[in-house]
């Protein structure tokens, strides 16, 4: 019986060692796949290449913005409809079926698809908030077409995507303000403060 337990114990030691041994190899071969070709030979980044994620922004940062700052109901639609779970699906019938046809949809194709939450739809508002971190992910994910990339220096308005089109004249909050998308409505995430307080790191590109 001892002879057993003695045996038992030296099996569970082994097994132990052994899979220390393997996480702890696969950790670093992890760590090593995430560096890049000049950090793996040891070499320096250069002086004049800012490093990311410690809140530094490259000077050529781009951050996403929806070409339109409402949805439904904010937008009316031509007539009744029910039923559409995302963007793609209701673009397919009728185009949208909104009175301005450049409209954002509101269904959130796009918030699914972005890595940072960043996407937000609220009281009838769509917009990007501070916590884009300028993946350009959501752009492909908007039927319409809708997403930009554009520099994150801009702080104030841009123009919607019905700015000289036929749309601009649609009834549309948007376009009744000159077509312009006023970016100061927008309220931030708290992405910013949390990154001071070291919670989360800045990632622009």
């Amino acid at each position: 019986m001892i002879s057993f337990l003695i045996t038992a114990l030296f099996v569970a030691v082994a097994i132990t060692i052994a899979t220390l041994t393997l996480f702890f190899v696969s950790a670093m071969h992890g760590i090593k796949n995430r560096q890049s070709p000049e950090e793996r030979k040891g070499s320096k980044r250069l002086p004049t290449e800012p490093l990311q994620g410690a809140g530094t922004v490259h000077e050529n940062a781009q951050k996403a913005v929806i070409r339109c700052g409402r949805i439904p109901p904010k937008i009316a639609e031509r007539f009744a409809t029910t039923g559409y779970t995302d963007c793609w699906t209701r673009n397919a019938l009728f185009g949208g079926n909104l009175a301005c046809q450049s409209s954002c949809l509101g269904l959130g194709s796009c918030a699914a698809s972005c890595p940072s939450d960043a996407i937000v739809f609220r009281d009838g508002f769509a917009f990007v908030n501070d916590a884009c971190n300028g993946c350009g992910v959501c752009v492909d994910a908007c039927p319409k077409r809708l997403i930009a990339m554009v520099p994150v220096t801009l702080k104030d308005c841009y123009d919607c995507a019905a700015r000289g089109t036929p749309d601009e004249g649609a009834d549309c909050p948007i376009a009744r303000e000159g077509c312009r998308v006023d970016l100061r409505n927008f309220p931030e995430s708290g992405f910013k403060l949390l990154s001071r307080w070291g919670i989360l790191k800045a990632k622009s590109r």
